[in-house]
This record gives structure tokens, C-alpha cells and sequence, in this order.
């Protein structure tokens, strides 16, 4: 598993926003999870090179938690981004998913995530 650095506020900012929960997460909560799963995946050997450190892990995931709590109660006014999700939660055939519209509008056709 690798985890560099920017990949958990992108996840929190781009992912969670579009795939995720309505609910956004507490933020230090967030941040504790964060860093005490990157802990356990170094100290088992499971965190491939080139992942970032515990602590710099828990402060992209406190910015990203804080992100999605201001911006994450109203998804109609995010759906005419290009959430462009992280290649390790990207599914077969891709790592980006458009869900804009040239209008702009939010209709449940332009939420859903196209595969």
C-alpha cells in the first residue's frame, strides 16, 4: 500500500465529495485514524517506499476532513467539478470520472460515478 504524500487530502477533498458519505467526518478523528493506520501498515511492513510520514499523513487528513466540512453540505454546488480520484481507489479502465454538465445543474444522472 502507498500512501505519498497529498494522496489522503485528495482522497478526503476529491473522493469523499463524490463517492463518499453525506455526513462529513469529525476532523480529528479523521486525523487520528489516519495516522494510527499508517503506523500499523510501517511497523507490519505493509507501507510500500515512498509513503509519507505518520504525522504528515494526520495533518493532510485533518486540511481534507476540514475541506469536507466546509464544502460537503451542499453537493449540488460541487457537482460540476472533474473529481479526479486517486489511481489506488480508481476502479478497472480508469482514474477519472466526469461529472459535469455544460449546464452546471446537479441532476443525479451527473452525481452518479460513471465507470
Amino acid at each position: 500500500t502507498q500512501w505519498p504524500g497529498g494522496s489522503v487530502r485528495e482522497t478526503y477533498e476529491q473522493a469523499w465529495l463524490s463517492h463518499g458519505p453525506v455526513a462529513a467526518p469529525d476532523v480529528e478523528t479523521a486525523a487520528q485514524t489516519v495516522e494510527t493506520f499508517v503506523r500499523f501498515l510501517r511497523s507490519t511492513g505493509r507501507l510500500s517506499h515512498g509513503s509519507g510520514e505518520a504525522k504528515l499523513l494526520a495533518k493532510e487528513a485533518r486540511q481534507g476532513a476540514s475541506y469536507v466540512q466546509e464544502h460537503g453540505g451542499d453537493r449540488a454546488a460541487t457537482a460540476g467539478v472533474l473529481w479526479r480520484i486517486p489511481q489506488q481507489f480508481a476502479g478497472p479502465g480508469g482514474g477519472a470520472h466526469d461529472v459535469s454538465s455544460s449546464s452546471g445543474g446537479a441532476d443525479s444522472a451527473n452525481m452518479q460515478k460513471r465507470t
